[in-house]
């Protein structure tokens, strides 16, 4: 039996969720380097290009007032994000 199709698909999928995983860190550390809190992997989504936090009130409203600044660095470590919500 030829087995090179599911060596194929089994490949795909796992460079889909490392990229996923590098995608999410750049987004923790563009979170972190303004805030100096880390945000587990968890509590962060991405949908049409606007992060989605899920966090505390106090944590949210200080990622909130750097919100462009953050943005920005997230970015430069090549993920685009337009908005955080």
């Amino acid at each position: 039996m030829d087995y090179n199709h599911i060596t194929s698909f089994l490949s795909k999928i796992t460079n889909t969720l490392k990229s996923s995983d590098l995608k999410y860190d750049a987004i923790q550390d563009g979170i972190f380097r303004y805030t100096n809190k880390k945000i587990p992997k968890n509590n962060l989504s991405i949908k049409s290009g606007v992060l989605i936090i899920k966090e505390s009130p106090t944590l949210k409203n200080e990622i909130f007032i750097k919100k462009n600044k953050i943005i920005e660095e997230i970015k430069k470590n090549g993920v685009d994000v337009l908005d955080i919500k």
